[in-house]
């Protein structure tokens, strides 16, 4: 309807008494009414002022009504104008000629007031509602083809599928009738999907209600297209045809969606191999296979051997690229044996993951015996021993493998899983690149671990650690320059736990921090009482850890702590192990230049257990050179081993460093050492570890004869 608030009518007949008579009546109902005496002045007016209705006799001059009722037709502006067309006699050969070319209506003359007044607003009224009908319909349509979405509707029995245009093109049909064969509609579904869509027909024909499932498309650019279907059968009179409706929508987009987030939940982004998550929940549904089939399925966890240093040395970009291939080799080999991804799998599950990090986890089923496994492993070794080659660098990162097999080592996945670790550890013990499998005495050591661990944790805050003290000799004059600094752990359990075992650990559970600060207070209280009975040249000697070189602020916290107890920096030495220097050459560097520029001395602990020993010399500003106890237990005279330990003494007092031997075990080992120029001696033989209150009477007594 237009956009007149009162609506605009044009009555056209050559009677002026009828043509006034009808204006007046219609006048009077409210509306608005415009006259023509003859046809010719009728189009004309209808084509000028486009009325809302048009009361039109078929019997004029000129122009009669039929003609002018085919030319309103013919124009755009006026082809939906409702015209209720007038006739003297009800002729029925008129009336039907009248529809034919686009009457809306007719009536008889003469018309009473009250029938013409209810006519025209009976006709305006319709108009108006097919009008909204037509807007909701192609608003329906727009929404539709906004959100991909069409509506279908299936005679069942018949198989004719009757869909809306767009329905028609989701389904890949739109060069078909709205009404098509269900054939149609089958042949264009994916040949994989097409069981489903077979098995949801068939349902409904059998006499199902509904019907619910997504399914491919193929289409003309052979990029599938996922469609919903969803439907339901609708009430009919009785013996009315079955039928259905419903609808299908494009969900490709929500599919990806669907996709992307799953491979987020169940994929490693970096190798795109499974995740932990999806791994377990696969080995899981495999052991309970295995457990109805009476088969074995083994686990092994790899853990590369080298990766940590080229992650430091060559950056993470470099390490990122490893562990893509090594995950791309391990694809490989498990293909080879793969039974627990193929077993009913529709998502080409691979049983490898990436567990983080340099850790991998590989399932194998249906064995016959644990034993098989170990010709995996024994491939994956193979193949990861082959250097890799990053950014033009020939890389060897081998790996250590922890192999447990269901139901041998346990009866679910977290049992086999946590003794594959087990058997990890001891693969990793022995020196990596090799494959252990797990047995029970492993898990005895793994409970034992456990135990340090737990109650390393809480060690200080119980008072179990004390600090000895090993003296550092001067053997020609007797005298004790000096001594260092040794953590030791009493478990009430246990009792003793050696250095060797503890200290490696706090470094793993980020417990190393503390316990250093621990040792720096006792030490630096201790030098203090020593101080005050007279031992003012006497030094201190504190270990420090790798780790911490990556903790710049301990490294400033634990330098502030002499002072608070009144003992000067020159009184302390820090030693540092090759490998720290090592790690990361640049920033040691700029840390040790920071320790000694408030006073501290510096000693590189192990020397000649390193990569480039001499190097470091050069490089690094020293006070001490501790050769290591490796170089010392087989010295005999005219030995290697003596020319190499006499060359280190000598290029260090060239290079202005204090050597010192550690590890000194007997009289022959002291003798040549001091043939060869090195006086300062640290072993057994000049001095065991002692608690505090022992070393502080040999102090007291004033020299320390060897």
């Amino acid at each position: 309807m237009s956009t007149r608030e009162i609506p605009l009518v044009l009555v056209a007949d050559d009677d002026l008494v009828m043509r006034a008579t009808m204006a007046a009546v219609l006048e009077e109902s409210g509306y608005a009414v415009i006259v023509a005496e003859d046809g010719v002045e009728a189009l004309a007016i209808a084509m000028a002022r486009l009325p809302d209705l048009i009361v039109l006799d078929l019997v004029m001059p000129g122009l009669d009504g039929f003609e002018v009722c085919q030319r309103l037709r013919a124009d755009r502006a006026t082809m939906e104008t409702p015209i209720l067309v007038l006739t003297g006699i009800e002729d029925t050969i008129a009336i039907r000629r009248a529809f034919e070319i686009g009457a809306t209506d007719f009536a008889t003359k003469p018309l009473s007031a009250p029938l013409l007044s209810h006519r025209v607003r009976f006709m305006l009224r319709s108009v108006d509602a097919v009008r909204e009908l037509r807007d909701s319909e192609s608003r329906l349509a727009d929404a539709q083809r906004l959100a991909r979405l069409g509506n279908w509707e299936w005679e069942i029995e018949s198989g004719t599928l009757v869909a809306s245009r767009e329905a028609l093109a989701l389904l890949g049909l739109a060069d078909r009738p709205s009404a098509s064969p269900l054939l149609d509609f089958r042949n264009v579904i994916a040949a994989e999907d097409l069981p489903l869509a077979e098995t949801q027909r068939a349902a409904v024909v059998a006499g199902g209600n509904s019907l619910d499932f997504t399914c491919r498309i193929a289409t003309a650019d052979a990029r599938p297209l996922h469609v919903h279907l969803l439907g339901q059968v609708v009430d009919g009179p009785v013996g009315a045809v079955r039928r259905m409706a419903g609808t299908v929508q494009d969900v490709t987009e929500r599919t990806r969606a669907e996709d992307r987030i799953k491979t987020l939940a169940y994929y490693d982004t970096l190798t795109g191999l499974p995740n932990r998550l999806h791994f377990s929940e696969r080995t899981r549904a495999a052991i309970a296979l295995a457990r109805r089939n009476g088969s074995r399925i083994a686990l092994l966890l790899v853990d590369l051997d080298n990766f940590k240093g080229i992650n430091d040395t060559l950056g993470h970009a470099v390490g990122d690229s490893v562990l893509r291939e090594v995950g791309a080799r391990l694809r490989d080999v498990v293909r080879e044996y793969d039974t627990v991804g193929r077993e009913g799998d529709r998502d080409g599950f691979l049983p490898v993951s990436r567990l983080g990090g340099d850790e991998f986890l590989i399932a194998i089923g249906e064995l016959e015996s644990g034993a098989e496994a170990a010709s995996v492993a024994a491939r994956v070794l193979d193949v990861l021993r082959v250097p890799l080659t990053v950014e033009s660098k020939e890389l060897f990162v081998g790996a250590s493998i922890g192999i447990s097999v269901y139901p041998d080592d346990g009866a679910d996945f977290e049992e086999i899983f946590k003794h594959a670790d087990i058997a990890l550890y001891h693969a990793k013990s022995v020196g990596g690149n090799t494959s252990e499998f797990f047995d029970a005495s492993m898990n005895e050591a793994a409970m034992y671990r456990l135990l340090i661990e737990t109650s390393l944790r809480r060690s200080l805050e119980r008072q179990e650690m004390t600090v000895h003290y090993q003296p550092q000799v001067d053997v020609v004059t007797g005298q004790i320059s000096g001594v260092e600094a040794l953590i030791r752990w009493s478990h009430p359990d246990i009792g003793s736990v050696s250095p060797a075992t503890f200290i490696p650990l706090a470094e793993r559970i980020g417990m190393i921090a503390p316990l250093t600060e621990f040792v720096m207070h006792r030490a630096c209280a201790q030098m203090r009482e020593w101080q005050s009975l007279g031992a003012q040249d006497l030094r201190i000697a504190i270990n420090l850890s790798a780790q911490l070189f990556r903790q710049r602020d301990v490294l400033q916290h634990l330098s502030d702590i002499p002072a608070s107890y009144g003992v000067h920096p020159t009184s302390v030495e820090f030693e540092i192990t090759e490998t720290t220097l090592l790690e990361n050459p640049a920033d040691a560097g700029a840390i040790l230049s920071m320790l000694r520029g408030r006073g501290f001395r510096i000693a590189l602990d192990d020397f000649g257990m390193g990569y480039s020993s001499l190097s470091h010399l050069r490089q690094f500003s020293l006070d001490t050179l501790k050769i290591d106890r490796s170089f010392i237990s087989d010295l005999v005279s005219g030995t290697r081993e003596l020319e190499i330990v006499g060359a280190l003494i000598s290029l260090a007092h060239k290079l202005g460093i204090e050597p010192l031997a550690e590890g000194i075990e007997n009289v022959a080992q002291r003798d040549l050492l001091l043939d060869r120029g090195c006086r300062m001696m640290q072993g057994y033989l000049v001095g065991r570890p002692l608690p505090p209150e022992q070393l502080t009477a040999r102090l007291v007594a004033g020299e320390f004869q060897a």
